[in-house]
């Protein structure tokens, strides 16, 4: 099984049948140069040589999971007989291959789907690392180290440096989707302490999670995104004091996240084309993140990667009123395909 610049990602049939580590270039092989040669082909036989020994191969394209399913069978098992026989068992015989091929395809398709939807979060969940660390984040860090450094504020600098250090720990320490909701929270706290040293009195951040939930399980960077939406279209957009409100419930076996902040928010018309990439994201009809510089690219991505690990299970909601902007997500518990 390949992907479709011909790298491996698993082969059953090798190593007495155990998956070979995935990844490996095998595009100067002639069956995979074939196939790489005819991106427009769903299907192709071919006949070669290889290792001192001719083949007939075959190799079947599946553009939904992206990927391609080779086989190969030594020619001699199929074209001396064939040779004694007529076109017609010719043909027969070069079909047989590309059945074979089929019955890989439907024997690993489970396979192949679980490995996508791993590739798919993995990839959704570096990418969005990405967008938390792109150059504005890390500007503002700096920013804030710079801002202390002066006779007054200079003692503040090691609890600002202990905090962006913990953030950057937090989410660079693995690669696991879940994590205790214990550790989802102190990142958020210790973000926003970055954002206090930076914006001082103009805002006030609180919360309410009970203890008994801290050691359920809840996707990474779940609720940190949603806090950091209130300084992007709240705090960082108007000089008057922005309240930020998050409160965690645990509701009919799913998990209940809803923030709060009475700053600006999106506004009318950006916000219905939030809600309108929302509604798509769910459908599928968009790819799994978008540009850091559109406009609630944070909670966009966060949706999808929920949507990857949890299917139409979760839930993103947003909405303003009475002069307030909540962000609402809603996932089931006991999720643990990751």
């Amino acid at each position: 099984m390949y992907t479709p610049e011909g790298r491996l990602i698993a082969s059953p049939l090798e190593e007495e049948k155990r998956l070979v580590p995935g990844l490996r270039d095998d595009s100067g092989r002639p069956l995979i140069r074939y196939f790489l040669a005819h991106p427009d082909k769903d299907w192709g036989t071919l006949l070669y040589e290889e290792e001192k020994e001719r083949w007939i191969g075959a190799f079947v394209r599946d553009r939904t999971l992206g990927m391609v399913v080779t086989v190969k069978r030594p020619s001699k098992n199929l074209l001396v007989p064939v040779q004694r026989a007529t076109t017609v068992l010719t043909v027969t015989a070069l079909l047989s291959v590309v059945l074979a091929v089929l019955s890989v395809t439907v024997s690993y398709s489970t396979e192949l789907q679980f490995r996508e939807l791993q590739y798919r979060n993995k990839k959704a969940e570096f990418q969005a690392l990405q967008t938390y660390m792109n150059p504005h984040f890390l500007f503002n860090a700096l920013s804030c180290l710079c801002s202390l450094a002066n006779p007054r504020d200079y003692q503040l600098v090691p609890k600002a440096v202990k905090a962006i250090a913990e953030v950057l720990r937090y989410i660079l320490k693995d690669t696991e989707a879940l994590v205790p909701l214990r550790e989802e929270i102190a990142c958020v706290r210790n973000y926003v302490t970055i954002q206090k040293f930076r914006f001082r009195d103009r805002f006030e951040y609180n919360e309410v999670v009970p203890e008994d939930l801290l050691s359920l399980p809840i996707p990474k960077l779940t609720i940190q995104p949603l806090v950091e939406n209130c300084f992007v279209h709240g705090v960082e957009r108007t000089l008057d004091r922005v309240t930020i409100h998050v409160v965690v419930a645990y509701n009919d076996a799913c998990l209940e996240v809803s923030v709060t902040d009475d700053g600006p928010g999106f506004g009318p018309e950006k916000l219905t084309k939030l809600q309108d990439l929302l509604k798509r994201a769910a459908k599928e009809e968009q790819e799994a993140v978008i540009p850091p510089s559109e406009h609630g690219a944070g909670l966009l991505n966060t949706y999808r990667r929920l949507l990857l690990i949890y299917g139409n299970s979760v839930r993103l909601m947003v909405k303003e009123e009475s002069g307030k902007t909540t962000v609402t997500v809603i996932f089931p518990l006991g999720n643990d395909k990751f």
